[in-house]
């Protein structure tokens, strides 16, 4: 095992993972995406670095070992794994509990040409726990199809269930540990969103900003997730490009994202070059009005559904019918998953669940994107957001 995976708290949520496999009758997850494989196992690897490259050369996720899959048990005697050779894990964290499966042998071409020995492994580790005619869930919507018809070849007894939805609903509510790495991300994101602000006045690119962005989380702990500064002069278009020059009176909102041991944060405001106009200021407000209601609505038991659903008489009753992007989705591994508030998820919400609480417009005539967004968990007493940021109107430096 690698030397740091004692340093690596167990994120996932194996008592809710294990009621919830044994509802649908699956006896194992198998993952792999980047996401899954990191929740079953601790082995992040989408971050920028030469393990994390492999993952976008064609010719290592087709031709050799690079792209992992992991398996997650219903019965805790059999032990968690991952199918990986530990070269490409070995400055990456791994659940100590994982069986690091993986070997050094020259696979022959299969007859496409092409061989993936994580396959080679992955059937072995489940031939060694007895899973060879068990009821395995897989990623319907991610495995490749000729993963799949491989597997089903190899283990003919076996019986194979797209589980995507699995994957989503036990990844909804959040361990402690999850927890702890959003809010560090939250914290870091926070300090750069100051800086921002600090940075924003006349003369000055957006891609300079971006370029700060970048920097200051790599140097604060974190890795850059992504970014979008929609700052421009009022009635022209709302998306500007990166080498757009910031001058007196442009406004708009900002968006902005930070990894931390994979889970990344999310969330934006909105800013003025200088005195914020009339309109800016009342647009700004009606839609501040519509997400603290809706920040008091978050709570356990409520559907997403009926948080969608307030939505849309919140926007009615305060912002005169008039449009609203967005609503909610939660956060963690990905930027988007569940809960979302949608009218299709009629799941109630539970404790330790992370939902964003969204709201945006583009204001005709000055085409302005107006923007406010924050990620809270669900407790006992409410919805708690994740970081200390101001949400009021910025009014940046004139």
């Amino acid at each position: 095992m690698v030397a740091e995976a004692a340093n690596n708290p167990v994120c996932m949520n194996e008592p809710r993972a294990r009621r919830l496999m044994a509802e649908a009758g699956i006896d194992v997850l198998l993952a792999n995406s980047v996401w899954n494989v990191a929740y079953l196992s601790g082995f992040v690897q989408f971050h920028w670095v030469w393990d994390g490259i492999q993952h976008f050369m064609d010719r290592n996720i087709w031709r050799d070992e690079a792209k992992p899959l992991a398996g997650f048990c219903l019965d805790p005697s059999k032990t968690p794994f991952l199918s990986c050779n530990p070269w490409v894990t070995r400055h990456n964290f791994v659940y100590p509990h994982v069986q690091l499966c993986g070997d050094t042998a020259i696979y022959p071409l299969e007859p496409s040409g092409f061989t993936f020995p994580p396959l080679q492994w992955t059937v072995k580790a489940l031939r060694e726990r007895g899973l060879e005619a068990a009821r395995i869930g897989y990623e319907g919507t991610r495995l490749p199809a000729g993963y799949l018809r491989w597997l089903k070849e190899k283990l003919p007894k076996a019986t194979f269930v797209a589980a995507d939805n699995h994957f989503w609903r036990i990844r909804a509510v959040k361990t402690p540990e999850e927890l702890r790495r959003l809010r560090e991300a939250f914290s870091i994101a926070a300090q750069v969103y100051r800086e921002t602000f600090a940075m924003m006045r006349p003369g000055v690119k957006l891609r300079d900003i971006a370029q700060m962005q970048m920097r200051r989380m790599f140097e604060l702990g974190g890795w850059w997730y992504f970014e979008h500064l929609w700052v421009h002069t009022p009635g022209e278009r709302w998306d500007p490009p990166p080498d757009y020059v910031l001058k007196a009176g442009d406004e708009g909102g900002c968006d902005l994202g930070c990894y931390v041991k994979g889970y990344g944060c999310d969330f934006g405001r909105t800013v003025s070059i200088g005195p914020a106009s009339d309109w800016l200021r009342e647009e700004y407000d009606s839609l501040k009005g519509v997400y603290d209601a809706m920040c008091s609505a978050a709570r356990p038991g409520i559907t997403p559904a009926q948080l969608y659903a307030q939505m849309q008489v919140l926007c009615k009753e305060r912002r005169a019918e008039r449009f609203t992007w967005s609503c909610g989705h939660g956060l963690g591994l990905e930027v988007h998953e569940l809960p979302a508030a949608l009218p299709s998820e009629q799941e109630p919400m539970e404790v330790g669940s992370v939902i964003q609480i969204e709201v945006a417009t583009v204001g005709t005539p000055r085409t302005t994107f107006v923007f406010l967004e924050d990620a809270g968990v669900i407790t006992e007493q409410g919805w708690e957001r994740l970081t200390d940021l101001p949400t009021e109107l910025f009014e940046a430096g004139g």
